[in-house]
């Protein structure tokens, strides 16, 4: 099932992001050395060691967002509805 829910709290204060959509999982290594470093301002070293090359376990998602909702102070500050 590529169908997802996401969830992101964005700030201290209640502030957060819903996203639905469909995810498709890239797992191929020239992916993977695509976006391995320079992308992300952590290290991906510290969750698959071995690197883009040889790290079968680990992947990247891509999702295709269907709607979004981002909520103010946990709903009490208001919110914004998108729709693909």
């Amino acid at each position: 099932n590529p169908n997802v829910a996401l969830h992101w709290q964005v700030s201290e204060n209640g502030d957060g992001v819903e996203l639905w959509g469909t995810a498709e999982l890239h797992d191929d290594v020239e992916t993977k050395r695509r976006l391995w470093n320079g992308v992300f301002d952590y290290d991906l070293n510290a969750f698959a060691p071995g690197g883009p090359d040889d790290s079968p376990e680990a992947g990247f998602l891509a999702i295709k967002p269907r709607r979004a909702i981002v909520i103010r102070a946990y709903g009490t500050g208001g919110t914004q509805r998108w729709t693909a």
